[in-house]
């Protein structure tokens, strides 16, 4: 089993480092970004590099369902998974009755295990989901780290 898309709403943090991880590994990235191409650093347009598609609204919200409903599962990366943020996210992988599985960056799960999950719930299309860079610094690159480590374990199972 091999990752097919890795998908992310494209904020700071967790969702830009699913990104960048899925490039370095020749992974085909997409996902859904508010209106706007909207960061919490303002408008990064830049990401449509990533086959990022815009929401018809500039609210964060509609394009977490969205992302968490095109996907086969979610990995969340988080220090603080009561955010909003996080909050909708798991609203959103309840309703659309998806698995998911959370990385504690202060207390990361093995590498291992996060890429059994991946292959024991059948995912081809990872969404990324996590806290933004400034709930969480140091998260963007953790994250580029983690999963280049879980994608590289995925392959050699």
């Amino acid at each position: 089993m091999q990752l097919k898309v890795i998908r992310s709403g494209g904020q700071t943090g967790a969702d830009e480092a699913g990104l960048i991880a899925a490039r370095k590994a020749n992974i085909p990235t997409g996902g859904w970004i508010p209106k706007g191409f909207l960061t919490e650093n303002g408008p990064n347009p830049s990401l449509s590099k990533y086959g990022l598609a815009e929401t018809n609204s500039s609210s964060y919200v509609p394009r977490t369902y969205a992302n968490v409903k095109d996907s086969d599962g979610t990995i969340r990366f988080a220090t603080d998974f009561t955010s909003r943020g996080e909050i909708v996210t798991l609203d959103g992988i309840t309703k659309y009755k998806k698995p998911y599985i959370d990385v504690d960056m202060n207390n990361p799960r093995p590498f291992g295990d996060v890429a059994a999950w991946i292959r024991n719930n059948k995912i081809e299309t990872l969404n990324v989901a996590g806290n933004r860079e400034s709930v969480a610094p140091g998260l963007e690159a953790f994250v580029v780290e983690y999963l280049g480590k879980v994608i590289e374990t995925l392959n050699n199972m």
